[in-house]
């Protein structure tokens, strides 16, 4: 009887001690922060440098969204220059407002950007009225890394278009729940933690605080004087 506690006990210690030392060669880093602050956007960095990058799956993902990117920032430009009372230079743009007042279309795997889209958008981006209200950008809810797409339209919407890492750094993606990405470094594994920052995921970051080795909190220079995207326009 003695002999089999003794056993379980050597066989428990010995369990706490492999345990301790996998905990020694895994950091668990948490990134908060409020929503685009940059947190995914060092997950992706952090991916590209010390991990395999991102497959092409991904890559595929990645354009889909950079589709939803262009014509939602679009849609608040728009928006954003009804909210201002500017008014476009060429008043031929005024036929384009129909085209993004709808539900933009949904595509599907492997589907090219629906070409009925990219002289609207590279007419009205060319506007002065357009320009003027992204120079306000601030004063509303606003993606300001989509000139970065805005200026390669033609590249974007060609058949064979997939995103390059430089894409997909710019690419502006919700963070809603918990995202972890692993990677090595020598012996080490980090544990990135990437927890939505949107008022209504706030309320999950206390679930990740267990066996933190460290926590970034993560806020964008380019956020001063910037409206979050739940405010809008405060």
């Amino acid at each position: 009887m003695g002999n089999n506690i003794s056993a379980k006990s050597k066989a428990i210690d010995k369990q706490l001690k492999l345990e301790k030392k996998k905990a020694e060669k895994e950091i668990k880093i948490l990134l908060l922060g409020a929503g685009d602050s940059g947190k995914s956007t060092i997950i992706k960095q952090m991916r590209l440098i010390h991990a395999s990058g991102f497959t092409k799956y991904e890559r595929e993902s990645f354009r889909l969204m950079i589709f939803t990117n262009i014509i939602g920032s679009m849609q608040a430009l728009l928006e954003g220059m009804h909210h201002h009372k500017f008014t476009f230079e060429n008043e031929a743009n005024w036929k384009y407002i129909a085209l993004f007042e709808r539900r933009p279309t949904s595509l599907s795997m492997h589907e090219p950007y629906p070409i009925e889209y990219l002289e609207p958008l590279k007419s009205l981006w060319k506007d002065k009225g357009i320009q003027a209200t992204f120079e306000k950008s601030n004063t509303f809810a606003f993606n300001e890394d989509i000139y970065y797409f805005f200026d390669q339209l033609d590249r974007m919407f060609r058949p064979d278009f997939m995103p390059t890492d430089a894409d997909i750094i710019h690419c502006r993606i919700k963070t809603t729940g918990i995202v972890e990405t692993k990677f090595r470094n020598g012996s080490v594994t980090y544990r990135m933690l990437d927890v939505g920052g949107q008022r209504s995921e706030r309320k999950k970051w206390i679930h990740c605080f267990d066996n933190v080795a460290a926590i970034l909190f993560v806020v964008a220079l380019s956020g001063y004087d910037c409206c979050l995207v739940e405010d809008k326009y405060s």
